[in-house]
């Protein structure tokens, strides 16, 4: 068996769609604001050494979720994106500041993935740093790229404290120079107004840490931000102590719910007969991943019957594990669908599948 070419990623139409979907928001007088990395749109780039396009991150008021939709429906019409999604994966608290809504873009050929997510507050363990309005609060017009973004002095509280975050999980993540450049070149900018809004949420202990940063200590930067965020929970609970505990019993069912009851991704039983069969599955799969359909896939160990850790969290990042089937039990027949092009629509379709359909090409309904 040859493999054919998988198509590769093609920005031009990608970078379209980017500009038209803003174009609609600010003509539609949708009132929300791009969070970060808005620096070169409508081009989009996962960083300055990735081929992927990145997600766009986006704050809408709540009271303007209809004319989004339909604002977000027509850009997939008009750009001819073969299918449209709402994801409702991280909507499973009770409490609106935990939501996040995604908005998945599909194109078969050439493959091209783009998501949207919407977010309603920035939150530090489970609780509103900055909520949905404030971070509407201050938002800044951008002529240049025709569209409209937070306030730096939020976008850049935010990037304090995710550069916690990302440092805690992997200290070596290409994320924590970039966005650590960014947050000193705007302290040293601004850091009288700035200052003002780290201790008015973080005390003097988040001006430390930045001080930290600045001087390349990221061990002192760490010890600073775990106790500015003990002060800001704590500061947090004082303020609203009903609402405090009810906010973290949402967040841990919702991280259940997340990771082993309800998730994003699945397993996929694929019936690949041949040796060929499976290398074939495998490279349309690195190809998907490649392209941002998926974070990342697994292959699940040949015996095993119980989810480990591991696949979980694939899963719960909407990624698929793949498990070897039977044909009679397969959701997937490599040996009916062997070139790269049908093999790649139909696990599309598997991923589309988990969620609610905006907008369809009529030819790709057809396919399907």
């Amino acid at each position: 068996m040859t493999h054919p070419q998988i198509d590769r990623y093609d920005p031009t139409a990608m970078e379209a769609s980017v500009a038209r979907l803003f174009r609609e928001l600010e003509q539609r007088k949708v009132r929300y604001a791009m969070l970060r990395n808005y620096e070169c749109l409508p081009e989009l780039r996962r960083d300055t050494h990735a081929d992927q396009p990145t997600d766009i991150d986006l704050v809408v008021d709540s009271r303007d979720m209809r004319i989004w939709r339909e604002a977000v429906t027509e850009v997939a019409e008009q750009g001819g994106w073969d299918t449209l999604v709402e994801c409702d994966h991280w909507t499973q608290s009770q409490v609106r500041h935990h939501h996040i809504e995604a908005f998945h873009f599909y194109r078969l050929s050439p493959p091209q993935f783009l998501q949207i997510d919407l977010f309603h507050s920035y939150l530090v363990c489970g609780l509103p740093l900055v909520d949905e309005r404030e971070m509407l609060e201050g938002r800044i017009y951008d002529a240049d790229r025709n569209l409209t973004r937070i306030d730096p002095l939020k976008e850049n509280l935010h990037r304090l404290s995710l550069l916690y975050t990302v440092l805690c999980d992997n200290p070596k993540a290409v994320k924590v120079s970039r966005d650590g450049e960014k947050l000193v070149r705007f302290w040293k900018s601004e850091q009288e107004r700035f200052g003002r809004v780290v201790r008015a949420h973080f005390s003097v202990l988040g001006v430390q840490a930045i001080q930290a940063l600045e001087q390349g200590d990221l061990p002192r930067f760490l010890r600073k931000m775990r106790w500015a965020r003990v002060y800001f929970l704590m500061k947090f609970a004082l303020s609203h102590p009903l609402r405090t505990p009810w906010y973290g019993l949402c967040r841990t069912r919702e991280n259940r719910l997340r990771f082993l009851t309800r998730q994003c991704g699945r397993v996929v039983r694929v019936y690949a007969p041949k040796g060929e069969h499976r290398r074939l599955l495998r490279e349309v799969m690195d190809d998907l991943a490649r392209n941002n359909f998926v974070d990342e896939w697994k292959e699940r160990a040949a015996g095993s019957w119980k989810l480990g850790p591991d696949e979980r969290a694939v899963m719960e990042q909407g990624g698929l594990v793949i498990q070897w089937s039977d044909r009679e039990k397969a959701h997937i027949d490599v040996a009916s669908n062997c070139s790269a092009e049908a093999l790649r629509a139909r696990v599309v379709r598997v991923l589309v599948e988990r969620h609610e359909i905006l907008s369809v090409r009529p030819a790709a309904a057809a396919t399907a």
